[in-house]
């Protein structure tokens, strides 16, 4: 089940993670969907295309229309590398883009949070993913092998960025000390026509 988890490392992460976290600091805390305390983004920003040719069409990054777009422009931006990447390795011979169906945030601390437990994403979409903006040691995000029932342990630190397919059950550790920062979506790789 392992090989079906891929992870990748977003260059220039350090500089990315503290403009993200920055852009974080201004957004209230609010009851989480696991109720929980913790400052995320539920509103799911549709598009046509991932990584959009042109970042500055109106109609899809308008930050007064859509609430939180700047953080997702800042990371797949610095992220758009490794999501080609990961579509080549899948369509190495095929002209493909990324759909997104929805992207969040999550921010929280060992005071507001029992932990998440197990859950898979989207029934519509092919691949869910991860990046941990901040993460204590060993608290990222744990997998279920459904063949064993095995929890599968991926390493991952500030700056990794990991896909599975979005019907994997996941979850997230009780945090013990530290904040956790992630930024979480549902995608599908698409032929392009």
């Amino acid at each position: 089940m392992k090989n079906l988890i891929y992870k990748y490392r977003i260059d220039n992460h350090e500089e990315l993670n503290k403009h993200l976290l920055e852009l974080f600091l201004g957004i209230p805390i609010k009851l989480g969907s696991h109720s929980m305390i913790t400052k995320g983004d539920s509103h799911s920003h549709e598009s046509s295309s991932m990584i959009p040719k042109n970042w500055s069409q109106k109609e899809h990054w308008d930050i007064k229309k859509w609430p939180h777009i700047e953080y997702k422009k800042l990371f797949l931006d610095a992220a758009k590398n490794k999501f080609k990447e990961h579509a080549k390795h899948h369509l190495p011979d095929l002209n493909y883009k990324f759909n997104i169906m929805n992207m969040w945030y999550h921010q929280y601390t060992e005071y507001e949070i029992d932990g998440i437990s197990w859950h898979n994403h989207w029934p519509g979409s092919q691949w869910s993913a991860v990046y941990f903006v901040e993460v204590p040691v060993n608290k990222f995000t744990e997998f279920l092998n459904p063949e064993t029932q095995e929890t599968i342990n991926v390493s991952a630190q500030d700056g990794d960025m990991v896909i599975f397919p979005s019907w994997m059950l996941h979850r997230a550790p009780k945090l013990e000390t530290g904040n956790k920062t992630i930024i979480a979506w549902n995608m599908d790789i698409n032929k392009n026509e």
